[in-house]
């Protein structure tokens, strides 16, 4: 059994299993799922943090040994008793026969009821303490109900590093790497967005808790039960849980999940992807719930913000597959989605009646007129159908030069302009000193990148690469067309930069890429933000919109173009112009502002 150390103090003794073809019997794992434990050793005691599943127990058992020789380890903490980490603490027990057992009032209950030990165990409560020798010492903090009731984190606090039970995992075993500093992680994300949402994805208001809960601590490595060791993407690892637990969307593309028994109503869900591709929706997912597993379902409803629904009737209600999936969404209170529905049916409509139930059990946004098919696709009897989508009359082959009109399938015809979510992280490098925030993205067929500032008409990127490489055109890549998007984060990262926009969800009333024309419907959450970035004192803003944003967030008056006011606990709020090709002002004069900023800032 390989062992890897982590620190000085932290050795790694997890397993992999290639062998379980379903976690929790239900979910799928076509890339395997590794059970984490380590050993955390202090000058006089030793740790063992979180257990395995009871068939690799003797693995575990041996790399023990293989790093603790002829010592014993003085205590087992459970951070989570979920059986594929308790499994084996019995076989543990008696290996180890005075190894102490720790865990909280909880976790000692289930551990009697699952395995009948209820001698030498250490109860411990929110905030103890327990140290092992020197200057190792472990703190506890219970997180309840991430995922179960008993769950807690283990934190050492002399190397800040954080042992997270279940949170922060993802399926996935480890291919012999297991510090992500150590191997290409992108594997991992995805499966970590199917492992949140199929397993914890009901219990975000709990995960929101123990985030708040943990938002002061440092910490510098997470150690998980699943899936690697976070030690360079701990930012993005916490954002992704973040989101997904606040119920925000990962990015602003459209889940089309459909049930068909003859192909009619697949019809109606390819029309409706050629339609959103056509209005400049990159990210679509076209889903057949009788062919594709729920979970993998369930993970791409969770991760973009528009969600379409086509089934047809079947036994006088909604076609099963599909229920399933509305079962699963309403199980874990999905919100923040805009969703349509189409119902097909020939001679009862009852499939639109069972989704709207579902719709209603969770805070989703229905959007325009529920499409109804009867019969087959550009028949006559279609035309309710047409009416919610098809720009072209019926033709005689049936739809398939008819395409739904994305605009209308996110209710915009007539109503309310969608609500639309940012679609990204804010951008902190370590150590940054001054935010950066414009007002919100433009649409995304207006993108040549998937970060701030895309749109390669603006002047952002022309500004810094004209202050800080000599060249308005450093950043491009070498057609033009795009942004060089690693040089960009790595520019920013050296100059303590920090990217945010000051829209976290607005409506946009037209269609265009101007802030004249967009609602804050919620501002970024600015104190909050400001709180990760100890050493920033200065926001700047660019363009009038954003400025408006700020002043009010700071209750300061919105600056004069190029000047600064202070707010009242001397964060330095700056107003710079608009990076719009529509601003009239040259590049290089925009680049004089906020070389300007910079150098105030000891950046430049």
């Amino acid at each position: 059994m390989r062992t890897v150390r982590i620190s000085d103090r932290v050795h790694y003794i997890g397993v992999n299993d290639r062998t379980t073809t379903k976690f929790e019997g239900m979910w799928p794992l076509p890339l395997g799922v590794s059970y984490n434990s380590y050993i955390v050793e202090g000058s006089e005691k030793t740790a063992i943090i979180d257990g395995v599943e009871a068939s690799r127990a003797m693995q575990h058992i041996d790399a023990i040994k293989q790093i603790l020789g002829d010592r014993r380890p003085d205590y087992l903490v459970i951070n989570h008793m979920e059986p594929d980490h308790s499994g084996a603490v019995r076989m543990l027990r008696q290996a180890f026969p005075g190894i102490v057992i720790v865990g909280n009032a909880m976790t000692l209950a289930f551990n009697r009821g699952y395995y009948g030990i209820d001698s030498q165990t250490l109860q411990v409560k929110d905030g103890d303490t327990l140290p092992l020798g020197g200057d190792t010492t472990l703190r506890f903090h219970l997180t309840p109900m991430v995922h179960w009731p008993e769950t807690m984190v283990t934190y050492l606090e002399e190397e800040q590093t954080l042992f997270s039970g279940d949170a922060f995992g993802c399926f996935g075993a480890l291919n012999g790497a297991v510090v992500d500093t150590d191997m290409n992680t992108a594997r991992y994300f995805p499966e970590m967005v199917r492992y949140y949402t199929n397993i914890v994805g009901k219990y975000g208001q709990f995960v929101q808790k123990a985030l708040k809960k943990l938002e002061g601590l440092a910490i510098g490595t997470i150690c998980s039960t699943h899936g690697p060791v976070w030690r360079s993407q701990i930012k993005e690892v916490i954002d992704i849980y973040d989101r997904l637990s606040r119920y925000e969307p990962l990015d602003n593309g459209a889940t089309i999940v459909y049930g068909s028994m003859y192909g009619n109503t697949e019809i109606m869900a390819e029309t409706a992807a050629q339609a959103l591709a056509e209005g400049g929706v990159k990210e679509i997912s076209v889903i057949n719930a009788s062919h594709t597993d729920i979970s993998y379902i369930i993970a791409e409803i969770f991760r973009h913000r528009g969600l379409i629904i086509a089934a047809p009737t079947y036994s006088d209600t909604l076609f099963p597959p599909v229920a399933a999936v509305m079962e699963a969404i309403a199980l874990r209170g999905l919100q923040n989605r805009e969703v349509a529905v189409v119902g097909g049916h020939t001679w009862s409509q009852q499939a639109i009646k069972a989704m709207q139930q579902y719709i209603d059990a969770c805070r989703l946004t229905p959007r325009g007129r529920p499409g109804k098919l009867q019969a087959r696709p550009g028949c006559r009897q279609s035309r309710p159908m047409r009416r919610h989508g098809c720009r072209n009359g019926p033709h005689t082959q049936g739809i398939s030069k008819q395409r739904l009109n994305a605009g209308r399938y996110y209710g915009m015809e007539n109503q309310e302009p969608m609500i639309e979510n940012h679609p990204w992280p804010p951008f902190i490098p370590e150590g940054a000193k001054v935010l950066i925030m414009g007002t919100f993205p433009p649409q995304q067929k207006r993108w040549s990148m998937d970060f701030y500032s895309p749109n390669r008409t603006n002047d952002f990127w022309k500004v810094c690469g004209l202050i800080f490489l000599g060249d308005k055109d450093a950043l491009y890549l070498p057609d033009k067309k795009s942004f060089d998007l690693q040089a960009i984060k790595k520019l920013m990262s050296e100059k303590g930069i920090a990217l945010n926009d000051t829209g976290r969800r607005v409506r946009r009333l037209k269609g265009n890429a101007s802030d004249k024309y967009l609602e804050i419907v919620e501002p970024v959450p600015l104190r909050d933000l400001l709180a990760r970035m100890p050493r920033c004192r200065a926001v700047a803003t660019t363009g009038e919109k954003a400025a408006g944003v700020i002043a009010e967030l700071t209750g300061t008056p919105p600056p004069k173009m190029g000047e600064m006011v202070t707010a009242p606990d001397g964060l330095e709020i700056w107003r710079m112009p608009s990076t719009s090709r529509a601003y009239p002002l040259a590049v290089e004069k925009k680049a004089e502002y906020y070389a300007s900023l910079f150098r105030h800032l000891g950046i430049l």
